[in-house]
């Protein structure tokens, strides 16, 4: 029978094995778990691996409780897991990799709503009119891309993710405009297919202009993303540009208070106050229904308030 060799056969050092292991992951990542596991034996005062399951548990939800992200949880999960490597770690185990993702969803869930309700104020007409201006003004690539994004935002009615995963091809040139379809929205079905239409004109905001003006320095092909992230010097990077990018770009355009999700609410308020119906409002946000749109109309507070002919 063939003999099968194995490190101990050659005499190799243990201790060398586990250094040349140790070393395989970057200086400022050791450093960094390591200080993961020392909090986690500060906060739990348990020292032994492998962690047991309860106290993965209770140190999980501690940290959410007390307000972690959950991109801060998994880091410190992944540091604390590594610990454990050939040793029956908890981490692996499916019932907490079930709990991990229930709890992310909770947390993004929960994030999204406080946005939406307590911190989207609408973007106005003028105030989209402003500060197109002022980007065009600026005259610069990233200056470009945010007005683009900002004109498309709040014309097309889109969410944050909406944004995020405009392609190319989503646009149709019609006769006066373009049809943006949506394969994938909040709003929709799986294999639904929304369409929103986006006219031409001569405003400053035209999102047709605003759209080929962009194509125009920024060329895609087919399936490529619409909006990337940009370096420093004003060089467009590779990188898709993500939501949090695109919440702190509508905060440094328009002010505190405003998220990406105000160019949806705006463009919802602003049609209600130029006299818009809820079908026709809705043929745009692909609402489901007119609740849903209620939160965004304003105008029969302020149009028909008795206090407008006593004033």
């Amino acid at each position: 029978m063939e003999a099968i060799a194995t490190i101990q056969h050659f005499g190799v050092n243990p201790e060398i094995i586990l250094a040349v292991k140790k070393n395989a992951r970057a200086l400022n990542t050791r450093i960094l778990e390591e200080a993961h596991f020392r909090e986690f034996r500060e906060i739990t005062g348990h020292h032994k691996l492998p962690i047991p399951k309860e106290v993965a548990f209770g140190y999980v939800f501690m940290l959410a409780s007390k307000g972690a992200k959950y991109s801060t949880i998994k880091r410190k999960i992944d540091s604390l897991n590594h610990f454990q490597i050939g040793l029956d770690s908890i981490f692996g185990s499916t019932d907490f990799k079930e709990t991990l993702q229930g709890l992310k969803n909770t947390m993004r869930d929960r994030d999204h709503n406080q946005v939406i309700t307590k911190h989207s104020k609408p973007i106005s007409k003028d105030q989209l009119i402003r500060v197109s201006d002022e980007l065009t003004r600026s005259g610069t690539n990233k200056a470009l891309r945010d007005k683009t994004i900002v004109t498309l935002g709040w014309m097309a009615a889109l969410r944050v993710s909406e944004i995020q995963n405009l392609r190319v091809n989503d646009f149709i040139k019609e006769e006066g405009g373009y049809i943006l379809k949506l394969y994938k929205s909040k709003n929709l079905k799986a294999g639904e297919v929304g369409e929103k239409w986006l006219p031409k004109s001569k405003s400053s905001i035209c999102p047709t202009h605003a759209l080929e003006r962009y194509l125009e320095q920024f060329p895609r092909q087919g399936n490529e993303h619409l909006f990337r992230s940009f370096r420093r010097g004003d060089v467009e990077s590779e990188e898709v540009i993500t939501r949090r990018s695109l919440q702190k770009l509508v905060t440094l355009l328009f002010g505190e208070g405003y998220t990406a999700h105000s160019l949806r609410s705006g463009f919802c308020s602003s049609a209600f106050e130029s006299g818009a119906t809820y079908s026709q409002v809705m043929q745009q946000s692909l609402h489901k229904s007119v609740e849903g749109l209620k939160a965004y109309d304003q105008s029969d507070k302020r149009k028909n308030n008795a206090v407008n002919g006593l004033v």
